[in-house]
């Protein structure tokens, strides 16, 4: 259970946005900064929850909005799939923004919010790259399809990301 006032309170229809910025990398770069520049900027009317597998990745971007909350989650395994639907409905988001540094990121994050949240989701994309490995491409095409908005950060990266889909 989440003991945090935020999570506590009692909202009603004007209660403020609620955005998860989700991430599953294992280091900071490019991706990880730019989340952090979004969240530190977006209107403080907006509630923001970081959420990823990595505690120093989570306390990174968190420290961009100080006043945010932060949640580290197992990465693999079956306990990461219970732990991300318990955590996904237990704070229960307006928007999932999944913050991917490569296409195959967040795997466990998207299919977990896909099938347990009613939130918005959200996927932005860095780095349109190819893999060749026919199970994470099938499964990065299958998890693309499902979401609400797909967002490439560049021009070069939009380009990129026509040549993947059928």
């Amino acid at each position: 259970m989440i003991n945090h006032p935020a999570y506590n309170a009692t909202f009603c229809d004007d209660r403020p946005l609620h955005v998860v910025a989700y991430t599953d990398a294992a280091g900071i770069g490019g991706a990880e900064i730019s989340l952090g520049h979004l969240i530190a900027t977006v209107s403080s009317h907006i509630r923001i929850t970081v959420i990823g597998t990595s505690a120093k990745v989570v306390e990174a971007i968190g420290k961009y909005r100080p006043e945010s909350i932060s949640i580290v989650l197992p990465n693999q395994g079956v306990s990461s799939y219970l732990s991300h639907i318990k955590t996904f409905q237990q704070i229960r988001p307006d928007i999932l923004h999944f913050n991917c540094c490569t296409p195959w990121a967040n795997a466990i994050g998207l299919t977990t919010a896909l099938f347990t949240s009613r939130a918005k989701i959200v996927r932005v994309d860095q780095l349109p790259l190819r893999t060749t490995d026919m199970v994470t491409l099938w499964r990065h095409r299958a998890l693309c399809l499902r979401v609400d908005a797909h967002v490439a950060v560049g021009q070069a990266s939009a380009q990129g990301w026509k040549t993947f889909t059928p």
